[in-house]
């Protein structure tokens, strides 16, 4: 019985180490996050989760598109992502993935909004096995960072 308990306990270490998201009630959420989201989403239903560096990212609908907003605890807004169809991505992205990732289909994409003005893309790619990973490119088509699926950054 012993061995089962250390293996289910070391499982549960393991999956919480992953850099998976956690759902977060509201009471769980800074209040400055929340007013911060509210005055720039008012009446909009939100699922918060919590990031591994501590901040926390709201998950909402705009304009019918999944969309999310992370805010630091001080509610500071980092950055908005809006999802967007495969084909709104600017063409010079489209030919980075053509030239430096041959063979790899576009699952899902995002424009990334930041405070300053800033725009870049998230792009989920996946290889004929399936193999998926994140990359972002800015609005010129250069790649600026690559997640892949267990939390690490390869940054060029």
């Amino acid at each position: 019985m012993k061995p089962l308990l250390f293996s289910l306990l070391a499982l549960s270490v393991f999956l919480s180490c992953d850099g998976a998201k956690e759902t977060l009630n509201p009471d769980q959420v800074p209040t400055a996050a929340q007013q911060a989201f509210a005055a720039a989403h008012p009446n909009t239903k939100v699922a918060w989760e919590a990031e591994g560096d501590g901040t926390f990212e709201a998950e909402f609908k705009m304009d019918g598109e999944e969309a999310s907003a992370n805010y630091s605890a001080t509610g500071e807004l980092l950055k908005t992502e809006l999802e967007i169809k495969k084909n709104a991505l600017p063409s010079a992205i489209l030919t980075t993935i053509a030239t430096q990732f041959s063979g790899h289909e576009i699952e899902e994409a995002a424009r990334i909004t930041y405070p300053d003005g800033r725009i870049a893309y998230e792009t989920e790619l996946a290889n004929k096995n399936d193999k998926k990973f994140n990359v972002i490119f800015s609005a010129e088509g250069k790649l600026l960072k690559r997640v892949e699926p267990d939390g690490e950054d390869d940054q060029d």
